[in-house]
């Protein structure tokens, strides 16, 4: 299944959602998440740069992308171990942000 980048972004907001019964909840919550992420991070590699234009695009747009594509990793391995989730939903926001922003630029670019 493909999904836009602009999908998968608002799927992980969703699915960032506190589990309504946070002891019971919590596993389905990781699962959930860390899909989402997977999403994000097929959505953000192919969005905007086809591997026959990435010879035009700027050394620091592929570099930014590959950075998010390490930190989507990152927290997509933290969010099985770690029991602090409000500081993990924090970070995957701010992590969403930058996806964002980072598409933004791309299509800025393409124009």
């Amino acid at each position: 299944m493909t999904t836009s980048l602009a999908e998968a972004l608002q799927a992980l907001e969703l699915a960032l959602d506190v589990p309504r019964r946070p002891r019971a909840g919590l596993g389905t919550w990781r699962w959930r998440v860390r899909q989402r992420l997977g999403d994000v991070r097929e959505a953000l590699l192919a969005d905007g740069v086809s591997n026959s234009a990435q010879w035009r695009t700027p050394a620091a747009i592929l570099r930014e992308r590959n950075d998010l594509v390490i930190r989507l990793g990152r927290l997509s391995e933290e969010t099985l171990r770690t029991q602090e989730i409000d500081r993990l939903r924090y970070e995957l926001r701010r992590l969403g942000a930058d996806v964002a922003r980072h598409a933004e630029r791309v299509r800025t670019l393409a124009d």
